[in-house]
């Protein structure tokens, strides 16, 4: 990762257009960091994930509203797991950008 602290030097610069041009070029949450570009991952695939994983994928969801007298919790829990798995190859998130703090924000490419 790169640290990247304010430094740009803004005398001069046909883009500094504001009255106080400093804030165009500092976060007002402070430092942040930028990562450098890693390889790209080989996308995970259905066959990857393990069970327990799928069922734990499943709880991340609020299903009761799928939960009826035809589809039982189970039934519709194993629904969303096959869903998980059938999405998976498509899920991959490459961390681009991390601002720590209370305030801080983060960018990533998905």
């Amino acid at each position: 990762m790169t640290a990247v602290e304010s430094q740009h030097d803004v005398e001069g610069d046909d883009d500094a257009t504001t009255a106080d041009p400093a804030h165009r070029y500092r976060s007002p949450r402070g430092g942040y960091e930028i990562y450098t570009a890693p390889d790209l991952a080989r996308p995970s695939q259905p066959d990857d994930l393990t069970d327990d994983q799928l069922r734990e994928f499943a709880g991340y969801f609020d299903y009761s509203g799928l939960v009826d007298d035809d589809h039982d919790d189970e039934t519709v829990r194993t629904s969303i797991a096959e869903m998980v798995r059938a999405i998976t190859p498509g899920n991959i998130v490459t961390p681009l950008f991390n601002q720590g703090g209370a305030i801080g924000m983060s960018l990533v490419h998905a």
